[in-house]
């Protein structure tokens, strides 16, 4: 949040429901009291994308209130949301220049570009210039992610069996998955790994993609888990050249779908 207040970056919040009651992340309700609600339902609650009036409404904001002559959003992959599309409609509406970036990934390489271009536009680059500078880069994302728990797998439904979730629970699965283009979660060999050992095997699937030769930005994102985080953190600085590093709590429609213990590793090549 602090990074977000900084450089008045705009948010369109995503909608939650808890039984009846519809809220907006961020706005109706924290994370922290996200995560808490969470673990007293017996079912995960249901997300949604904003709506074409929420975005409506924020592009507007910026024009008028901010004064801004672009737009850029930059939105999940379109593969794993339809939140980019909901917000192509929105942007039809304005006659003034808005351009929907599909980053064909998913959180911290969303944030890494958006302060990659903050970057660029602070040296000076032209709108195109910065496009064709974000379609290189995003060629070179890195994101890997290790699942310590498949609880919300199973509350979700997209585990039908409970003798599996429960046989994985007590020999202890702890799946990992990589990110490809165009933003496709691709599983790696799961194992029957301890808490440290997944985060060993995190930080591996990193350095088997990293260039040795490039620096990188990086975000840790995690859910409830930053001791993990800052493990896995100090591994990768040890091995690569970071230029800049954070670590933050995964946002709750991340969290819903992954459940506690999960951890994020999202690299991005660095704007010098």
């Amino acid at each position: 949040m602090e990074t977000i207040k900084e450089h008045n970056i705009a948010v369109v919040a995503h909608i939650v429901h808890f039984e009846n009651k519809e809220m907006r992340i961020g706005i109706g309700i924290s994370v922290k009291d996200y995560y808490k609600m969470m673990k007293e339902m017996d079912e995960i609650p249901k997300n949604a994308p904003p709506t074409p009036q929420d975005f409506f409404d924020i592009f507007q904001l910026c024009f008028e209130k901010e004064k801004s002559d672009h737009i850029i959003y930059v939105g999940v992959s379109e593969k794993l949301s339809s939140t980019i599309n909901v917000a192509r409609i929105a942007s039809r509406k304005f006659e003034k220049g808005i351009t929907i970036f599909n980053t064909e990934s998913a959180s911290g390489v969303e944030g890494l570009m958006i302060l990659a271009i903050i970057k660029l536009l602070k040296k000076g680059k032209s709108i195109n210039e910065i496009l064709e500078i974000m379609e290189k880069l995003k060629k070179e994302y890195i994101l890997s992610v290790g699942f310590h728990t498949l609880e919300n797998v199973h509350k979700s439904g997209r585990l039908k069996s409970k003798f599996i979730f429960n046989l994985t629970k007590i020999i202890g699965i702890k799946p990992i998955a990589i990110m490809e283009l165009p933003g496709v979660l691709k599983s790696k060999l799961p194992g029957f790994f301890t808490e440290k050992s997944m985060e060993k095997r995190i930080t591996n699937t990193v350095m088997k993609k990293a260039k040795k030769d490039r620096s990188y930005d990086m975000v840790i994102s995690h859910v409830e888990n930053p001791k993990g985080s800052q493990r896995i953190a100090k591994n990768i600085i040890k091995k690569l050249n970071i230029i800049e590093h954070y670590t933050t709590e995964a946002s709750p429609v991340v969290g819903t779908n992954t459940g506690e213990g999960t951890i994020i590793v999202s690299l991005l090549p660095s704007i010098v």
